[in-house]
């Protein structure tokens, strides 16, 4: 699995930023990208000089492990 460069319409960054946004529907894949446009829209990777590579490692690494059942 990889987060990748896909584009996030502006629909569905207005939907991230709203209480009822629902996850549930999307796959983690899909879910990884929309983690990753949340960082890019506030100018995380800027601010804190973070590659987009490493945020993607990132975020892959924390879904990796939050979702290893082995540590249960």
């Amino acid at each position: 699995m990889t987060v990748n460069d896909a584009q996030v319409s502006d629909t569905i960054r207005q939907w991230l930023r709203m209480p009822t946004f629902d996850a549930r529907p999307w796959e983690d894949e899909e879910l990884l990208l929309l983690l990753q446009q949340m960082y890019l829209d506030h100018d995380f990777c800027s601010k804190f000089a973070i590659d987009i590579q490493t945020l993607r490692n990132f975020l892959y690494e924390a879904y990796k492990n939050y979702n290893d059942d082995s540590t249960r």
